[in-house]
């Protein structure tokens, strides 16, 4: 379900202006995981340098159910899947690991995920 959608990721976040500005000095193993498929995105420094098909080691994961990231990554998402917090709140989302760097970059986060709708 993601994989498809994460090939382009490294170059479209690369190369998005806002992405860039909100994860510069961003360094994380970010861990996406639908259901029982995980991906790993490395950036380091604020660059997208590597998208792997495994979940470990990660410093955070988002997890969700898969049908939850099929809402999630709609080009129109329904109310309460447009952002990362309300998929939290309402529909199974969780985030584990290193919380307190992921708040920092958040904005870096949900730009990601805007990107990954594309």
């Amino acid at each position: 379900m993601l994989a498809g959608v994460l090939e382009r990721l490294p170059e479209t976040a690369n190369l998005d202006p806002e992405f860039r500005q909100a994860a510069r000095l961003w360094s994380t193993r970010l861990c996406l995981r639908a259901g029982e498929e995980a991906h790993l995105v490395r950036i380091e420094d604020g660059r997208v340098t590597a998208v792997e098909d495994r979940a470990d080691p990660f410093d955070v994961c988002i997890s969700g159910p898969a049908a939850g990231w099929r809402e999630l990554l709609a080009p129109l998402p329904r109310p309460f899947y447009q952002d990362l917090w309300g998929a939290i709140a309402h529909h199974g989302f969780a985030i584990e690991g290193d919380e307190l760097g992921f708040h920092a970059y958040y904005p870096a986060a949900r730009r990601l995920l805007e990107l990954l709708r594309g």
